[in-house]
């Protein structure tokens, strides 16, 4: 079963689990990357062994982990075990065991980042917009066809967004918003439609809040997304500890 979902290369984010106590207090888990090295071991796999800031972090033996595997097919869940840790000349690495199978991540478990983005953004015609809600693909005519507007992001998440605009677009309305994210080191522009699901006045003059779902999105451009997501959480975190 693992084999046919991951891959040697495939990136990891590893989550501490946190007890009721430590949740009650707003403890946030650490947050640690990692990557698939290799598949031979049957279920059991050997991944690397993480590094933060510079410094290695040995992950416990027996101790289980909250882990996010970002695979060709999607983003995938499972609890982990570290049941080994080895040194291969300057290769650190530890062997896992999954407690929990692999589950693909929905898009209400998808994590909302605050985080401030330029973007641009403009509302498409209506038939433009009808269609695309009807799970007609992008086309560049749509894309092209209208005058985009500065704006800057609130939140995001593999879900959609909050952004500020100058703009007032009504519910149920399409947007396109266009995005750059950086993703080990290597820019994606994005071009995403979304519906309206909130417009409102900001004390502000000229300026507004929009709340927006993605509609149409493709898996490989929400996975990438997502991964650009836990990357900021990951070095959000990082500078506040």
């Amino acid at each position: 079963m693992v084999n046919k979902i991951l891959s040697e290369g495939d990136k990891i984010d590893i989550k501490n689990i946190l007890n009721s106590t430590q949740k009650n207090d707003g403890i946030e888990p650490n947050v640690y990357a990692s990557q698939v090295l290799d598949m031979s071991r049957g279920e059991r796999i050997r991944i690397a062994m993480p590094f933060t800031q510079g410094r290695l972090v040995p992950l416990s033996k027996g101790v289980e982990y909250d882990a996010f595997f970002y695979a060709s097919k999607g983003i995938y869940h499972s609890r982990i075990v570290v049941v080994e840790r080895y040194k291969t000349g300057n290769v650190y690495s530890m062997e896992i065991d999954f407690v929990t199978p692999l589950t693909k991540q929905q898009r209400r478990q998808y994590y909302r980042l605050e985080k401030n983005v330029s973007i641009e953004y403009c509302q498409i015609p209506d038939l433009m917009g009808e269609a695309l809600l009807n799970g007609q693909e992008l086309t560049e005519e749509m894309i092209n066809n209208s005058v985009y507007f500065p704006g800057e992001t609130l939140d995001i998440s593999g879900g959609g967004m909050r952004y500020i605009g100058r703009n007032l677009v009504e519910k149920g309305h399409v947007v396109l918003v266009k995005l750059s994210v950086s993703v080990d080191k290597k820019i994606y522009d994005f071009v995403l439609p979304a519906k309206v699901v909130m417009s409102f006045s900001l004390d502000k003059p000229g300026s507004y809040e929009h709340r927006i779902e993605f509609i149409n999105m493709k898996n490989t451009i929400r996975d990438v997304l997502v991964r650009y997501i836990f990357e900021e959480e990951r070095k959000l975190r990082s500078r506040n500890r």
